[in-house]
C-alpha cells in the first residue's frame, strides 16, 4: 500500500512538473509554427490588406477613382485572411480545451489561469468554491489563502514549507479529497 502511493505521487509530481511548464509554454509541442504565432502574423496580414484598401478608398476620393479589380481583389484577401484567422482561434480554442480536459483527467484539478493567477479546482471538491489558488511571481509560486487551504494546514506545513514541493502537497491533497469522495 506504501510503495503504490509513493509510486502514484512519484508520477502525479512528474505530471504536475510536465503541466506546469506545459502551461508556461502550452504549445511548445508544435515542431513548426504554433497556432498562436501563426495568428498573429495573420492578423498583421489583415490589417495590412484593410490599410491598403483604405489607401485604395481614400485614392478614390482624392483622384475620382480606384481599381475596382484591385480594390476587389484586395477584399477578397481579406475575407480570405479573416477566414484563416477564425478557423486557428477555434483550432487554439479547441486545443486548449483538449488539454483543460487532459490535464483534469491525469491530475484531478480543474485548472483555470488569468494573468499570472492559477486556481486549481479539486475534481473531487466537496463544494464549489474549494479550491487552491497561485501566484506566478519572481519567487515561484505562491499558494494564496483560501478556504480549502485551511483543511489542510498540516499538509501546506509539511510540503510546501518544509519540503518546498507543491507537486507533493498538490498530490496529497488530491489523494485526502478522493478518499473522502469514495468513503461518502
Amino acid at each position: 500500500h506504501y510503495s503504490f502511493t509513493l509510486l502514484f505521487l512519484s508520477i502525479f509530481l512528474f505530471f504536475i512538473y510536465s503541466a506546469y511548464h506545459l502551461f508556461s509554454n502550452y504549445f511548445f509541442f508544435f515542431k513548426q509554427k504554433t497556432a498562436y504565432e501563426m495568428l498573429r502574423s495573420l492578423v498583421g496580414s489583415e490589417m495590412c490588406i484593410r490599410d491598403r484598401l483604405q489607401e485604395l478608398k481614400a485614392a478614390q476620393g482624392c483622384r475620382g477613382e480606384a481599381d475596382p479589380q484591385q480594390v476587389s481583389e484586395l477584399q477578397k484577401s481579406l475575407r480570405v485572411a479573416e477566414k484563416k484567422e477564425n478557423r486557428l482561434k477555434q483550432m487554439f480554442n479547441t486545443k486548449v480545451n483538449e488539454f483543460r480536459k487532459a490535464i483534469s483527467t491525469l491530475f484531478g484539478y480543474d485548472i483555470h489561469w488569468k494573468g499570472e493567477q492559477y486556481t486549481l479546482r479539486p475534481i473531487y471538491a466537496e463544494s464549489e468554491s474549494d479550491e487552491l489558488v497561485f501566484l506566478q511571481s519572481k519567487e515561484g509560486m505562491q499558494l494564496l489563502e483560501t478556504d480549502l487551504c485551511l483543511q489542510f494546514e498540516q499538509e501546506i506545513k509539511e510540503y510546501v514549507m518544509n519540503r518546498h514541493s507543491v507537486p507533493a502537497f498538490l498530490g496529497a491533497v488530491i489523494m485526502d479529497l478522493q478518499a473522502r469522495y469514495t468513503c461518502a
